[in-house]
């Protein structure tokens, strides 16, 4: 299953909105400003601002420049860490953080420039990196950026064979302007473009790709999410069938029913996009959507017959990525209700919490969990298991702490955002009552673990801190260290010396001698070969 750097859709995005929208703004707005930058006493403090129309204006007009370019510099991070997270980016999204990039800082330079006080004292993220940029670094920022996203727009577009095509007719098929490929033939042979030009081909840019690439992108998500709820769709229709019974309680499912649903599962857990499943899904079974059942989810709906109809999907998931089950543990936990009914809701919530802990699931995934008495419980079918079998199965592990790594959760971090948000729990058996038992001894509150980490982070702080010497300074400190070291033989000479007539002349002062000889024979090789090199 392909995995992207991204986490989910909606962070691609959203910082596809950012990278599109926020920078170009920015920089329409100071080079095409509505009202005046530059007035007196203007600053960022509203309350050192005169109450004028025209104050109040213009302090507006700054904060949504410094918000749109602080947004763009965030989405250019996260691109960051999206790169760390993959060994090539998709070519449209790595050419528009490179544009973006020389917008931000030329927008920073202009601000720097319109505004009377220094730009490094407005909020922006970006403003100690670019601030001191000069006119000939952006144009040739720019012109990298536009070099390479059209080079690489046409290069996508050729896909070879026998008959070369020119860059212009490529363009054309991709209605990419052809007066962008006359500013890349300048920009690679003529003369360097002026910087009024290289913006407008830099927001063109930006435009393109987003209408080219981050509009289909979105419209394609919404295709495949309808895809997907179809899929949920008769998932819910299947599993259904499977508990019909007659009139004597005898179940009436046949052997093609069952097989009805075993597809529909293998459909869901195969799905090739990994991001629009977990989201849909966790829609489906814990937030709930109009298209698919009431709010809550499914698995909060207080039937019965919940546990039994999705227990097996949950599995095949699981099995499948092995993320989800720490994405549906997390939705659980955090989840916030309200309304009538919230309570039979908040005991579901509750049960399935504790399912997710038990033997029961994590026998799913490691057979010894399920061995009791000698026998592998996982092994027989459920409604065979005896009264001390099942009360086993739903118990929790001793130590959590060796299976906590086999479906990935992370309870300690849980329990914590639960104190964080500060909600306290009226009942003994709350969410994090759960969690806290499911720990045992393995409890590590955030205070502990936030200590652990500071003193890793002084640590690096204190090696970055370290000074670095140039050669010079590395010699002139070798000297002075040799003088010293000298100076302080000569000492001991002079004190053995006077201890008695031959005590001075033992093993020891032979060794240290030839010691002392050897290191004035390589510092005088050093100093001569440094001499004949100069």
């Amino acid at each position: 299953m392909k995995r992207t750097p991204w986490q989910t859709d909606l962070e691609f995005h959203q910082i596809g909105r950012s990278l599109t929208q926020d920078a170009p703004t920015a920089l329409r707005l100071i080079t095409n400003p509505t009202i005046p930058l530059q007035f007196n006493d203007i600053t960022m403090n509203p309350i050192s601002i005169n109450s004028t129309s025209t104050d109040t204006n213009a302090r507006t007009l700054i904060s949504t420049i410094a918000s749109s370019l602080n947004a763009a510099q965030y989405a250019l991070d996260v691109v960051e860490v999206w790169r760390q997270r993959s060994n090539r980016l998709p070519h449209s999204i790595e050419s528009t953080a490179m544009l973006v990039t020389a917008i931000v800082g030329d927008s920073v330079r202009l601000l720097h420039d319109l505004l009377p006080q220094p730009c490094t004292s407005l909020p922006l993220r970006s403003a100690p990196r670019s601030a001191l940029r000069s006119v000939s670094e952006l144009r040739s920022t720019y012109s990298l950026a536009i070099l390479r996203s059209v080079n690489g727009l046409v290069d996508a577009n050729n896909q070879g064979g026998g008959t070369k095509r020119s860059v212009a007719s490529l363009a054309s098929n991709i209605n990419l302007p052809a007066w962008l490929v006359d500013l890349r033939h300048d920009i690679s042979h003529n003369e360097m473009p002026s910087l009024m030009t290289l913006r407008v081909a830099s927001t063109t840019l930006v435009e393109y790709f987003s209408s080219n690439y981050f509009a289909e992108k979105l419209l394609l998500r919404e295709k495949s999410y309808e895809v997907f709820l179809q899929m949920l769709v008769r998932f819910k229709r299947t599993s259904k069938v499977l508990l019909n019974k007659d009139e004597d309680g005898v179940c009436t499912a046949t052997s093609a029913d069952h097989k009805e649903n075993n597809a529909a599962v293998a459909d869901i857990a195969n799905c090739s996009n990994l991001a629009i499943s977990t989201e849909a899904l966790l829609t489906f079974l814990v937030h709930g959507d109009e298209s698919l059942s009431k709010s809550p989810g499914v698995l909060l709906s207080g039937k019965t017959d919940a546990r039994r109809r999705f227990k097996g999907l949950i599995v095949a998931l699981q099995r499948k990525r092995q993320a989800f089950s720490k994405a549906l543990l997390s939705c659980l936990v955090l989840r916030k209700g309200e309304g009538e009914g919230e309570g039979q809701v908040q005991d579901e919530q509750l049960s399935w919490i504790s399912y997710l802990l038990s033997r029961d699931y994590l026998s799913n995934f490691e057979g010894k969990l399920g061995v009791f008495k000698g026998s592998n419980l996982r092994e027989k079918s459920e409604g065979r298991w005896k009264g001390d079998e099942r009360a086993w199965m739903e118990g929790r592990v001793k130590d959590f702490s060796e299976v906590e790594d086999l479906v990935g959760y992370d309870l300690n971090l849980l329990v914590d955002m639960l104190d964080e948000v500060g909600e306290a729990e009226d009942e003994k058996q709350g969410p994090r009552a759960l969690l806290v038992e499911a720990l045992g001894n393995c409890r590590k509150s955030g205070a502990r673990r936030r200590r652990r980490r500071s003193a890793k982070k002084r640590k690096i702080i204190e090696i970055d801190n370290t000074p670095t010497l140039s050669l010079v300074e590395m010699e002139r400190a070798c000297d002075e260290e040799g003088e010293g070291e000298g100076d302080r033989e000569e000492e001991e000479e002079e004190e053995e010396e006077g201890e008695g007539e031959g005590e001075g002349e033992g093993e020891d002062g032979e060794k240290g001698g030839e010691e002392v000889a050897e290191d004035n024979f390589v510092y005088w090789v050093l100093s001569e070969q440094k001499s004949g090199c100069g």
